[in-house]
């Protein structure tokens, strides 16, 4: 699937039957590609993967494995992007780099009275935050542009 070749992706899938992989290893690989290697650049992707999953849980073995051959042509030919993975790996890597930091008094619930009173009276907007890396909050920001779904 990684080559977006649909007819070797169909071709391995059916090797790997017939050779005698459990259709759950399969299909717990399907899933992670629409997610790691597909993303948001097609986000039907990780739907039809675990449709795929659903339907071959309900039908079994052989009528299930359509379902996943379905699943492993559409992954094939859907546009590929990993930013989500990287982005997400970069922010488990900067949490591991630092210590634990409080939330922001504008983040947080108000569980009482008392905190609803001392929290800031100032509404910050989206566009007013200070910029995280600046203070010190957290790391550098992880939205690319291509975290919408723009292939990478």
């Amino acid at each position: 699937m990684r080559g977006s070749n649909p007819d070797a992706a169909l071709y391995w899938f059916a090797r790997m039957l017939d050779g005698g992989c459990d259709p759950v290893y399969i299909l717990r690989r399907v899933a992670r590609m629409a997610s790691e290697d597909i993303g948001n650049a097609d986000p039907r992707a990780l739907t039809l993967a675990l449709d795929a999953w659903n339907t071959y849980d309900r039908l079994g073995t052989p009528e299930g494995e359509l379902a996943i051959a379905q699943a492993i042509i559409y992954l094939s030919c859907a546009a590929k992007s990993n930013a989500v993975y990287r982005a997400y790996n970069e922010a488990v890597a900067d949490v591991k780099k630092q210590s634990s930091l409080g939330v922001p008094l504008h983040l947080r619930n108000a569980p009482t009275r008392l905190m609803t009173h001392t929290r800031p009276v100032r509404v910050i907007s989206r566009t007013t935050w200070p910029n995280p890396v600046t203070i010190g909050r957290c790391p550098a920001a992880w939205n690319r542009k291509s975290l919408r779904g723009s292939p990478t």
